[in-house]
């Protein structure tokens, strides 16, 4: 189904732009209209960009003309929202971000009142809504909700994240990046495990959230870990559902790698249900090898936390993730939440002793090469024959040792070229073949 708000993540785009506070009110209105059984609450929480009070603003006064009340969490991460959803009475929620985006642009990213995003069917009464097919009523008098501050609830998560670590990490060194976001006020989470922190880009001022910082910038925090000692160092992004790590040798750990570990850990624990988690088409060869060594089975999705999450519903099963470090640990929360991931991992390495590089002994990543390539019509590209039969050629060549993904981009007009293989030279080679084949086809 195609939206023309709605991405794969929410409403998201350049703030008064793409993005309008007239937007935003008409996402409250009609989420009010349609969610509202009468004396509902909604919540809503943002990070740490200049957009977001304004958001936040426009939102409120949706829902309150449509008769819901409003509970205002401040600066939260979004797997804080939907904890708080999923343990009390509300009829949903939103997280105004835009996650790893620069601080310009903002998102809507909205809930039920389970904690999970909404359906397509509500999207699609929502976007005709902003369009202006729909008319809704307003509510008059007694009827119009108000707003409360309700920061008060993020203690509740905070005693959340406690509940689930059942070993004592006092003494763990790490290095922390919030990216300017959403985790950096949630530092004191760190200091209540008696843990030795040191956090970098925790000083937000509305424009500098993944400025030079944060996991889409990793490099930033493992040049700052060069010439220091930690157990670990982890980097969230801008609204704290994602996160990279970076082990004892300053070495990136990613969503993959964070997934192995995981995975090993619950199969010796007797945890991991039906032996079994959820990656996507975009984990490294290097992960579904090293799987099959451990002889823990997988389930491949699409790219997107929500294709991820579908999968691991349907199968009930514990553990899921993307290689860009969206990890979903199911028992615990129903999307990625990086301070819990990374708890987590101490808690592995606690418990069995090992450091993080120990934990990935068996785990080879293979080169990887992607590029995009601007196309007008990505579907139809890739339904070329010609284009398919070099595809699978060329994978024969591989010997199991590689492999080719050819991809559309969910959001713009352009395919995504993949390439996996023994050696840079090789994967540089395979995409560029591709890419020249493509622009044959294409004259």
């Amino acid at each position: 189904m195609t939206f023309k708000y709605f991405g794969t993540d929410g409403i998201r785009g350049r703030a008064n732009e793409d993005l309008t506070p007239e937007i935003a009110f008409k996402v409250g209105r009609y989420l009010g209209y349609k969610l509202n059984s009468g004396n509902s609450k909604f919540v809503i929480g943002r990070d740490t960009r200049q957009s977001g009070l304004m958001l936040e603003a426009a939102l409120s006064a949706g829902l309150m003309a449509s008769g819901v009340s409003v509970d205002l969490l401040g600066v939260v991460v979004t797997p804080m929202v939907a904890y708080i959803l999923k343990n009390n009475d509300y009829v949903g929620g939103i997280m105004i971000s835009a996650s790893h985006n620069p601080y310009y642009d903002n998102g809507l990213k909205v809930m039920n009142a389970d904690g999970f995003k909404i359906d397509d069917f509500l999207q699609t009464e929502v976007e005709q809504y902003i369009d202006g097919e729909l008319e809704i009523p307003l509510m008059l008098d007694d009827k119009i909700g108000v707003s409360t501050n309700a920061h008060h609830l993020v203690e509740d998560y905070y005693n959340y994240l406690q509940s689930t670590i059942d070993v004592d990490l006092k003494g763990s060194k790490i290095a922390v990046d919030t990216a300017n976001g959403s985790t950096s006020q949630l530092v004191e989470v760190f200091d209540r495990y008696n843990l030795e922190s040191d956090i970098i880009h925790n000083q937000p001022n509305g424009v500098n959230i993944n400025e030079q910082c944060g996991s889409t910038k990793i490099k930033v925090l493992q040049a700052y870990m060069s010439d220091k000692v930690y157990d670990l160092g982890v980097s969230f992004d801008g609204d704290g559902d994602r996160l990279m790590i970076i082990d004892e040798h300053n070495n990136i750990i990613d969503g993959d790698a964070i997934m192995y570990i995981l995975a090993n850990y619950y199969k010796e624990n007797n945890l991991l249900k039906d032996n079994a988690i959820v990656v996507t088409v975009m984990s490294n060869l290097g992960l579904l090898k090293a799987l099959d060594a451990k002889g823990i089975q997988y389930f491949i999705t699409d790219v997107g936390d929500k294709n991820v999450f579908e999968k691991m519903q349907n199968d009930d099963l514990l553990i899921g993730g993307e290689q860009s470090g969206h990890v979903i640990l199911k028992n615990h929360s129903n999307m990625g939440d990086g301070i819990l991931v990374v708890l987590k991992i101490m808690q592995v390495m606690k418990h069995s002793q090992k450091s993080l590089s120990t934990l990935l002994e068996g785990f080879v990543t293979y080169p990887q090469l992607m590029k995009n390539h601007p196309t007008k019509d990505k579907h139809a590209l890739l339904e070329n024959n010609e284009l398919l039969e070099k595809i699978a050629e060329y994978e024969k060549e591989l010997h199991g040792n590689g492999r080719i993904l050819v991809r559309p981009s969910g959001t713009e007009p352009l395919v995504r070229v993949m390439v996996e293989a023994e050696s840079e030279a090789l994967c540089e080679h395979y995409v560029n073949t591709i890419i020249e084949l493509i622009n044959k086809i294409e004259e």
